[in-house]
């Protein structure tokens, strides 16, 4: 998809746009063979047009937040793409669930950032559920 290259959006109007798109979400799961750098794992995200909204560690949970946003001149743009990735560092285990703030998009986020997402945490992600 035709992304800008340096979406604004903040913490609350992220999560405001996440939780409205619910009906709209995949989860995928990966079993590590090691914990990924959280910063390489950032970088190559980046590099696919997502950016991290928030990012921290609890314990041996880490969380991170992204987000890329369409073109306006784009079909639908304007519109969100977002990735919530959690990753158990000592359980070696990671969620990454993914939504699109509009119909017919869920698809997209899906076909270009899985595979970026693969190769950042070299594992293979397998989808837990889907909607629309």
């Amino acid at each position: 998809p035709m992304l800008e290259p340096y979406p604004l959006i903040d913490a609350s109007a992220f999560e405001s746009c996440w939780s409205g798109s619910s009906d709209r979400s995949a989860v995928f799961h990966a079993s590590l063979r090691a914990s990924p750098s959280p910063d390489e794992v950032e970088l190559a995200l980046t590099h696919a047009g997502l950016v991290c909204i928030a990012a921290g560690a609890v314990g041996e949970v880490h969380k991170s937040y992204y987000a890329a946003q369409l073109r306006p001149h784009a079909r639908g743009g304007g519109e969100w793409l977002m990735l919530e990735l959690i990753v158990q560092l000592h359980a070696r285990a990671v969620q990454a669930s993914f939504r699109a703030s509009a119909e017919g998009w869920l698809s997209q986020t899906i076909e270009h950032f899985v595979p970026v997402l693969a190769r950042a945490i070299d594992a293979e992600l397998h989808r837990a559920d889907a909607t629309r």
